[in-house]
């Protein structure tokens, strides 16, 4: 970013990330649209996003207000609500699993997704949020692919554990959340959208179990999905 005081206005650093983004998933598809291409896609979006979130911090007043945030290892509170995530974000997650789980921690994971993704199907998120089940990647209060979360796992966050306690617990709780995180990762998300539909490829918002599901289990599915197949019509939202 050219001008100095933007670098440290919120709104602007958000902008740029999803004009970033949007511009870098492009090039990387039109140079290489393969499925390496595209999982690299998602990891570059993640790593713009989570640069620009730390240079931000660099303000003291924004390094003050993460600082206040609740967010703690082992809270999984969010991990029992319903993520939206890009193909992209989906077939990144997948290869991160399978690269770094052990056969039989895979198919453990495909167990819990199979089972979560037929009790789930077809919630809204209110609904989902009141079943209380947990994402199938939470294993001791931990995420095992934290490495490879998609932005919408990036970008929550609370300013109230309590808050967020209750929300897992009953309906039409508000979360206190610092909102320049949240619109930075949020703009990744919209980035990645948007360069895979510039270059004519589905970007629907997809439930992350039914998705992750589908990229596990289904042969060749990122070849499948960039040959224009609907691999992912299961795990589709409004």
């Amino acid at each position: 970013m050219d001008d100095p005081q933007a670098k440290h206005d919120p709104a602007a650093v958000a902008e740029n990330v999803g004009r970033t983004v949007r511009a870098r998933t492009v090039d990387a598809l039109t140079a290489r649209r393969d499925a390496g291409a595209l999982a690299g896609a998602a990891a570059t979006a993640m790593r713009i996003a989570e640069e620009a979130f730390a240079e931000l911090q660099e303000d003291s007043a924004v390094r003050q207000a993460v600082a206040g945030l609740d967010c703690r290892k082992y809270c999984a509170h969010c991990c029992y609500k319903t993520v939206s995530a890009t193909p992209a974000e989906v077939f990144h997650l997948a290869d991160y699993v399978k690269a770094t789980l052990r056969p039989r921690a895979l198919a453990k994971l495909k167990a819990r997704l199979r089972d979560l993704d037929e009790k789930t199907r077809g919630m809204s998120p209110l609904e989902r949020g009141q079943a209380r089940l947990p994402c199938a990647l939470l294993v001791g209060r931990l995420c095992i692919a934290h490495a490879a979360r998609p932005s919408s796992c990036r970008g929550f966050n609370s300013r109230d554990v309590g808050a967020c306690e209750q929300s897992v617990k009953q309906r039409n709780v508000a979360i206190p959340v610092y909102m320049p995180q949240y619109r930075i990762f949020s703009e990744a998300h919209l980035g990645l959208r948007q360069g895979l539909s510039d270059l004519g490829l589905n970007s629907t918002h997809l439930e992350l179990t039914a998705a992750l599901r589908i990229a596990l289990e289904t042969p060749d599915a990122a070849e499948r999905w960039l040959a224009g197949e609907p691999v992912f019509r299961a795990a589709e939202q409004p």
